[in-house]
């Protein structure tokens, strides 16, 4: 039986098989598919020909819709792309005849023609054949360089980075084939090859089983050919790596996560001017010509590009949810010491923040600026701020922060009173709406009885509740009816006393009934 050889993805050839005692002329030739790792167009192109059946293990997938095949009929005239995507071997049978190929961990095999050569774009493996597909190339151009014969030589390419190279090279099954790495050189309309290998193929008869060959004297950025032939028309298989000297391509995103609508820059390196860029999603959306694009996702999107031939190299950029919250205040307050006025502040979440300014005012509402402390740009943990002022006096101090964006825009929090800095001191351990009794509940700890002030604000800014209360100093809880306090809400409570104001948020949760 005679063997038949799929020699995917960079070149095209036609293949002759006998089928129900007649000729039908078929075609398979490489393909793309976002995401595949080896795809391949099949047709028949004879209109006499009777329906060809082929099978595919592992199952392959329709191009056209993402549905499995195992086996595919064709009918003359018919065309169908199919891909698989993952890597390993595959097998594909015509009519019941069958033929197994690596895939390459989905890296191209060898062209039969220079000029469709793949390119090296990957350290990855890249794998061929010497079968009797493969027809004679280049023949009278290489000859001047060896005295040895070719009978089907095949071709990969690739650029340089570094004067040396070094290939590992694996000939399967004890076939023996021959290698060599050549510059092709045009000048005055001509065409010569020079060979860069330490081996010289034209005295031995090739070589088989694991072999290292070395290529020196390279130009980095230069386009250089790895030629291969078998032995005497031997058709062997082969694998070939390198760990260095070749120029290899990378996608890299500028983000991997990103919110919604945020713009993202993906880009090919190196950036070679003479270098097509085909970028594609998962989605069928096409994008520029070049080797780097800037794309704003709205859902999870991989992002796939070949570049001049090489198979696809992809990013994903994760979308997620970013709610645009202004700076959140966790607690403002100030306290008096024995010299100055301590003004502290927490966030919980700042957004484009780009400073605070600390205001002061004698009679709450006209305000001065008395200090200013940079903001934490953006954040989503917790930061502590504090500030201290030195003019204090026995009069009532009012304070409020104002907040600036990076754009200019601005916010200022609740105003707080310190009133007649003395040496009382207190503090508000925890504060919780009790839905049962409908009471507001303060723990707290004092070193003298103190009248105090209790204000509630809502998360606008809007003062809902002004109660005067007294903390007395041999006990450590107050409750306050606040039955209008609404379920389900954020509040702030500032308690002011003559010696000290705090805030604390306290969240009032639903009422069962």
């Amino acid at each position: 039986m005679k063997r038949f050889y799929f020699l995917t993805v960079f070149f095209f050839f036609t293949l002759r098989m006998m089928a129900g005692g007649g000729g039908a002329d078929f075609n398979m030739s490489p393909a793309s598919h976002p995401g595949s790792c080896i795809a391949l167009e099949f047709s028949n192109l004879s209109t006499s020909a009777s329906s060809q059946s082929w099978t595919f293990v592992p199952t392959a997938y329709y191009a056209s819709n993402g549905s499995a095949v195992g086996t595919m009929v064709l009918d003359s005239g018919d065309v169908e792309k199919i891909y698989w995507t993952t890597a390993g071997d595959k097998q594909i049978c015509l009519d019941g005849t069958c033929e197994t190929f690596h895939s390459c961990n989905c890296n191209s095999f060898a062209a039969d023609n220079i000029e469709d050569a793949p390119l090296i774009c990957n350290s990855a493996l890249y794998c061929g054949t010497t079968s009797s597909t493969y027809s004679v190339d280049s023949d009278g151009l290489v000859d001047p360089v060896h005295s040895g014969s070719l009978e089907n030589n095949s071709w990969i390419k690739f650029i340089a980075d570094a004067s040396d190279i070094s290939f590992d090279i694996n000939v399967l099954g004890g076939c023996s084939m021959q290698f060599a790495v050549y510059e092709l050189n045009t000048s005055a309309g001509g065409q010569s090859f020079t060979i860069f290998t330490d081996l010289d193929w034209t005295s031995v008869d090739g070589f088989t089983g694991n072999n290292t060959i070395n290529a020196s004297g390279l130009s980095p950025g230069t386009e250089y050919y790895i030629h291969f032939d078998g032995d005497g028309g031997a058709e062997c298989d082969y694998e070939l790596s390198f760990s260095s000297g070749a120029q290899l391509f990378e996608s890299s995103a500028s983000t991997t996560t990103a919110c919604i609508g945020s713009p993202a820059t993906l880009t090919v390196t190196p950036n070679d001017p003479a270098t097509n860029y085909i970028w594609t999603d998962n989605f069928g959306n096409t994008y520029p010509n070049t080797a780097s694009i800037d794309v704003t996702p709205a859902v999870n999107t991989t992002y796939y590009v070949q570049v001049s031939g090489c198979q696809n190299l992809t990013d994903t950029i994760n979308i997620t949810t970013c709610a645009i919250l202004p700076v959140e205040l966790l607690g403002f307050s100030a306290t008096c010491t024995d010299n100055y006025a301590l003004i502290e502040w927490q966030t919980a979440s700042e957004i484009n923040n780009d400073y605070f300014m600390v205001e002061k005012s004698l009679n709450g509402f006209d305000f001065n600026t008395i200090g200013i402390l940079n903001g934490s740009g953006n954040s989503s943990i917790i930061n502590s701020y504090s500030f201290q002022d030195f003019e204090v006096n026995q009069e009532v101090a009012y304070y409020r922060l104002t907040q600036k964006d990076f754009n200019g825009d601005q916010s200022s929090s609740s105003i707080i009173a310190l009133n007649k800095c003395i040496d009382t001191h207190y503090q508000i351990n925890n504060a919780f709406f009790s839905p049962t009794t409908q009471d507001l509940i303060i723990n707290y700890v004092i070193n003298k009885t103190t009248d105090v002030q209790i204000q509630v604000y809502d998360l606008q800014g809007k003062l809902v509740m002004n109660k005067n209360t007294t903390l007395y100093q041999n006990h450590q809880k107050t409750n306050l009816q606040a039955p209008s306090l609404l379920s389900g809400s954020i509040y702030l409570i500032s308690i002011i006393s003559p010696q000290t104001v705090t805030s604390q948020k306290i969240y009032i949760p639903p009422r069962t009934f």
